[in-house]
């Protein structure tokens, strides 16, 4: 278990597990046997196991602790879901809640848990299995996601090279892509409304077209006490001439995506008013 300290807060490193998994190429696709050589002084053992030289990967969460708040970061695989076309997710018997305790966390104490993203390796403890039942893992806690726009998310699935299993065939064209896409969030309005979880979504687009408003809506969802001072993420910056650029840079972006989407009319209507609506 890793521990830092920055003044009042502190994080520490939970694992779920860790081990030996990827071949080096799977991630560094142009990476020959010499380029792997020449790194292996620091790479092994702790990075690529020496007698497979497969990635070691690590699965864990982030617990930062404040004078006020409890909050996790990301939780990891879960135990006991049922995923069989990935053997490392599937079924398993992890000792992740006990990992918890000994970090001196109470999944009841939790306040907020932060999902960078829904991939089943960082969602998979937001819930867990009691008497045959699914329950929340942390049932006081609020959540809190980021998500991409819809279209920008259907687009980015079916344009990537997925090896092909029968979760990745949808992705093979748009249609079938945008009724994944429509699927997939219907599960999720269904759990949240099952487990009463107290969600809160933010939306790229919408930081980037009306980012106060969008700050004070979390920060009233997480109940914490405004301060303006949080519009001003940038004032360490290097510039805030870069920041403006970046930012009207990605509001650019995202408006020509949008009128592509449109152009290409990349979903039929039924499936493109649902799908906006989520």
């Amino acid at each position: 278990m890793q521990r830092w300290k920055f003044g009042d807060v502190e994080i520490t490193r939970v694992l779920e597990f860790e081990a030996p998994i990827l071949d080096a190429r799977t991630l560094f696709p142009d990476a020959d046997e010499n380029t792997l050589k020449q790194h292996e002084g620091w790479l092994k053992p702790r990075l690529q196991d020496p007698i497979t030289g497969l990635l070691i990967l690590a699965f864990h969460t982030y617990v930062i602790r404040t004078p006020f708040h409890l909050i996790l970061v990301d939780t990891c695989g879960g135990n006991d879901k049922h995923r069989p076309q990935k053997p490392r997710y599937h079924q398993n018997n992890w000792p992740y809640l006990k990992n918890l305790e000994n970090a001196g966390v109470d999944p009841k104490e939790v306040d907020y848990v932060l999902c960078t993203h829904l991939h089943v390796d960082h969602v998979g403890w937001n819930t867990r299995l009691i008497d045959g039942q699914w329950v929340p893992t942390f049932p006081n806690a609020k959540y809190l996601m980021v998500v991409r726009h819809p279209l920008d998310s259907i687009l980015s699935c079916f344009m990537q090279n997925f090896e092909l299993n029968p979760q990745m065939a949808n992705f093979t064209n748009l249609h079938s892509s945008a009724t994944f896409y429509n699927k997939v969030f219907e599960i999720y309005a269904s759990c949240v409304k099952r487990y009463q979880l107290r969600m809160e979504v933010i939306r790229y687009e919408n930081i980037v077209d009306n980012f106060d408003k969008e700050v004070q809506k979390m920060v009233s969802f997480l109940d914490l006490d405004w301060d303006p001072r949080m519009l001003d993420f940038n004032v360490n910056a290097k510039s805030k001439k870069t920041s403006n650029l970046v930012e009207k840079t990605l509001s650019i972006f995202f408006q020509a995506f949008i009128l592509l989407a449109f152009s290409l009319d990349i979903m039929i209507s039924p499936l493109k008013l649902s799908i906006l609506s989520k």
